[in-house]
């Protein structure tokens, strides 16, 4: 399944547990506790929101699930405050607009760029309900929201 939203596509792959957009891998957790997010291709100021926005309207995302995100590439990482400001503002939104008051995000950046991207992603969503955490270790990563969540609510 192909689809299109504004300047991004995405497309289904295996079981219907990836969403593969321009930017981003979104892979399932078996578990279903979280959703691993990928940064495995160019993400700019002008995509990642649309790269988002087409995870939120997939079937993939429901309310309560929470994110670890994979940056351990910092080549494929060409935004900056503007596209966070930008990301942030959207979830924020969309995650109030859905009622959802606790979700996580547990961001993998082992290395200088994505730490300092990530330092800024915190910053800018602090107001929102949305906790977020950085990590230098995958483990920690998946420890801290595995022991902070249930899942996604029913």
């Amino acid at each position: 399944m192909l689809k299109k939203t504004k300047n991004c596509a995405s497309k289904w792959l295996a079981n219907d547990s990836i969403l593969t957009t321009e930017g981003i891998d979104f892979i399932l957790d078996p578990s279903e506790r979280f959703v691993t997010s990928r940064y495995a291709r160019l993400i700019t100021d002008e995509t990642i929101v649309a790269d988002y926005q087409l995870f939120f309207e997939s079937g993939l995302w429901k309310p309560g699930i929470n994110e670890l995100v994979d940056a351990r590439d910092p080549s494929v990482l060409k935004f900056g405050a503007k596209g966070l400001s930008a990301l942030a503002n959207y979830a924020a939104e969309f995650l109030a607009s859905h009622q959802v008051t606790d979700s996580l995000s547990a961001i993998y950046a082992p290395h200088p760029l994505p730490h300092g991207l990530a330092r800024m992603y915190q910053a800018v969503s602090e107001k929102s309900s949305h906790r977020t955490r950085i990590f230098a270790d995958f483990n920690e990563a998946i420890d801290w929201l595995l022991t902070n969540s249930s899942g996604p609510r029913t």
